[in-house]
């Protein structure tokens, strides 16, 4: 890799290879998600994609991988791994240091609020924008409070609102809502350690029994479609696999061959989105039609957050922000 010329961080450094260099090993040394990308597991010992990383001059960063097949994986997994300068760890934690056209102001931890002043020197250009104020707002009906008395000026992808309240909002002479196509998928997740859902009969039940038409029609506007894949219908590398098209009559039919007597399924939900909500409703009706007992727990975010990642549930649904990439990024997923 050649580095651009000029490029300057936010106190003022400029970037060399010694810091593209100091920010991967750090990644690696800490372990952690991002840098799981960048091993295999073989028979349960990690073994790391990277062989070595050079520095030859100020400019020049050679990364040498362990076989040619992971060069196009290494690039994929490279574009979300954001330089920091040499020796800069720990003030990350606190005072992150970037080359972005934003640098760090001020994070107001008891509000969700992060503070970003432009930054003049950005090897892009100044942004014209001298300022922005990052809100998190988990509430739906808090945020749209907040649009709509123009204490917020945009809210991209508001997942959490319902078609209701992009309706309502649209209707507003002071907003304008921009629609995109988009890559996002909203899914069912199972705990299949679990006693009940480790059989895959009853979780393809499942699949069968859910009316996801009704959900895109009643809920939704239409302003969706049904997924048959975690890539997008354009990705040169699109494959539907098995379409799980809604059949009731299927459903009962594995039901009944899963041997499932009617256990107490617990379906986990994130408090705080109406859309949420609505849908999942609709899910635990359409599993009671065809003899599913699914029990809606709603959960504040963190709380549901924790207990995912101990196993601590029997099905789930949440969000995969997906695109258009390569799709050797799966490989490191799944």
């Amino acid at each position: 890799f050649t580095l651009l010329d000029n490029v300057k961080f936010h106190n003022g450094q400029t970037l060399t290879s010694a810091d593209a260099k100091y920010t991967l090993d750090a990644l690696f040394q800490a372990g952690g998600y991002k840098g799981t990308a960048f091993y295999d597991t073989i028979n349960g010992q990690k073994q790391p994609h990277i062989v070595s990383i050079e520095t030859p001059d100020t400019k020049t960063l050679i990364i040498k991988v362990g076989r040619p097949a992971l060069v196009n994986q290494l690039l994929s997994n490279l574009v979300a791994i954001p330089i920091i300068p040499n020796n800069t760890i720990e003030q990350q934690k606190t005072a992150p240091i970037g080359t972005g056209a934003f640098k760090f102001a001020k994070f107001d931890q008891l509000n969700n609020i992060v503070e970003l002043d432009a930054y003049p020197e950005y090897w892009e250009g100044a942004p014209k924008i001298s300022k922005l104020v990052v809100k998190t707002v988990g509430d739906a009906n808090a945020l749209q409070a907040e649009l709509q008395s123009g204490r917020v000026d945009i809210v991209p992808n508001p997942t959490n609102f319902s078609a209701d309240t992009f309706n309502s909002v649209g209707q507003n002479p002071n907003l304008q809502v921009v629609q995109t196509s988009g890559a996002n998928i909203r899914y069912i997740s199972f705990n299949v350690s679990n006693e009940t859902l480790k059989n895959a009969k009853l979780r393809q039940a499942v699949a069968y029994a859910i009316d996801r038409e009704k959900i895109i029609k009643e809920l939704l506007s239409g302003q969706a479609k049904i997924a048959h894949s975690v890539l997008p219908e354009d990705s040169w590398a699109y494959s539907a696999g098995t379409k799980y098209t809604y059949d009731p009559a299927k459903a009962k039919q594995l039901l009944q061959e899963s041997g499932y007597k009617g256990e107490k399924i617990n379906f986990k939900i994130a408090a705080g989105s109406t859309a949420i909500s609505q849908y999942s409703q609709v899910i635990q009706n359409s599993l009671k039609e065809v003899g599913i007992n699914a029990e809606i727990e709603t959960l504040e975010l963190n709380t549901l957050l924790d207990q995912l990642k101990q196993g601590q549930f029997q099905m789930t649904t949440a969000q995969w922000v997906g695109g258009n990439q390569d799709p050797i990024f799966l490989r490191d997923l799944f």
